[in-house]
C-alpha cells in the first residue's frame, strides 16, 4: 500500500534569508507508514530542491506535519510507536511486536526508545 504526496514546487523562499529560489530539481523517496497486518504501508514524497542565489545555498522543500526531515519513518508510525509504550504501558518488545501484526511496521527497540527520550518523556522501570 502506497500513498503518494507531492510537494514539488517552481519557486520557494529560502529559509535562510527570504529570498525567493528557483526549483533546482525533483527528488522522490519512501518513508516507511503504518500499513496493514497483510501488507506494509508506504508514504512515497516527491520534493523539490532549491537554489538562493543570494546565499549560494540549496534546500528543500519539506512537509514536517508527515515526517521530519531525513526519516525513515512518517511521523503518525512514531506517534503510534510512541503511544503504545508511553501511554498503553506496553515494554518496547511487546509494543515492537504489535507494530509488526497490526500494520506490517518493523521498527527497532532502539528507534522507539530514542522517540521517547527525545519527546521528554520519562520511563519508569517495571523491577522497580
Amino acid at each position: 500500500m502506497i500513498r503518494y504526496y507531492n510537494i514539488v514546487k517552481d519557486k520557494l523562499k529560502c529559509p535562510v534569508c527570504g529570498t525567493w529560489g528557483k526549483r533546482h530539481s525533483k527528488a522522490t523517496r519512501r518513508i516507511r507508514d503504518l500499513g496493514t497486518p497483510t501488507e506494509k504501508g508506504w508514504l512515497e514524497v516527491t520534493t523539490s530542491k532549491h537554489y538562493c542565489p543570494t546565499c549560494d545555498k540549496y534546500f528543500r522543500n519539506y512537509h514536517r506535519n508527515l515526517y521530519a526531515p531525513l526519516a525513515r519513518y512518517t511521523n503518525r508510525a512514531v506517534s503510534v510507536a510512541i503511544s503504545f509504550v508511553v501511554d498503553r504501558g506496553y515494554s518496547f518488545e511487546e509494543a515492537q511486536d504489535l507494530l509488526r501484526e497490526k500494520y506490517s511496521l518493523f521498527i527497532p527497540t532502539s528507534s522507539i526508545h530514542d522517540w521517547i527520550k527525545r519527546e521528554g518523556y520519562r520511563l519508569e522501570s517495571k523491577n522497580e
